[in-house]
């Protein structure tokens, strides 16, 4: 009887033993879990916290565009009205300055470094057929009309109206221009 306590003594104890790893393996297990949430945790709010960074420089440079934005249009407009008393005056050379200075303003405020560049290299042949073409006062009023049509549609930020009415605007221009190249020859 008393090998039976024993042995029932030593299984009571191996019981306890195994329970005693068991709890010790789930409180790692949790221990190994919370570990893992509170790293998760933590890695979700540094991705927040980038998210929340990149947002916030995202609406920063919105506000600077917008601000960027605002000052180009208000020297557009300046070039508009320049544009609108010279052809007043009749002075050829200050009209076509102030278109000049119009589009340039167009182009620079674009942002696109190529059709600034490509713009400049052809800009001694593109006075030269601006000059014949604002030669005909005929043209002012339509000119004026596009010019400010293309300053409230910019206003606006309707990017594709203002991008057809440029269209418009340089195609009617190039066909005068052909024409005149025509008559030279």
């Amino acid at each position: 009887m008393k090998d039976v306590k024993q042995r029932n003594r030593r299984r009571r104890q191996c019981r306890r033993s195994q329970d005693h790893k068991r709890s010790v393996l789930a409180i790692s297990a949790v221990v190994l879990l919370l570990t893992v949430m509170v790293s998760a945790n933590s890695m979700t709010l540094k991705a927040k916290n980038r998210e929340y960074q990149a947002q916030e420089t995202e609406l920063k440079e919105q506000i600077q565009a917008e601000k960027d934005r605002s000052e180009e249009i208000k020297e557009l407009e300046k070039q508009m009205l320049q544009f609108e008393n010279s052809t007043k005056q009749g002075d050829i050379k200050k009209i076509a300055e102030a278109d000049v200075a119009f589009h340039d303003t167009i182009y620079h405020a674009a942002g696109n470094a190529k059709l600034v560049t490509m713009l400049d290299n052809m800009r001694e042949q593109i006075y030269r057929y601006r000059v014949e073409y604002l030669k005909d006062e005929n043209a002012y009023p339509t000119l004026i009309q596009e010019h400010r049509k293309i300053l409230e549609l910019l206003d606006k930020h309707e990017k594709e109206k203002v991008i057809e009415v440029m269209k418009v605007h340089v195609e009617k221009q190039a066909k005068v221009v052909k024409q005149i190249i025509r008559d030279q020859e």
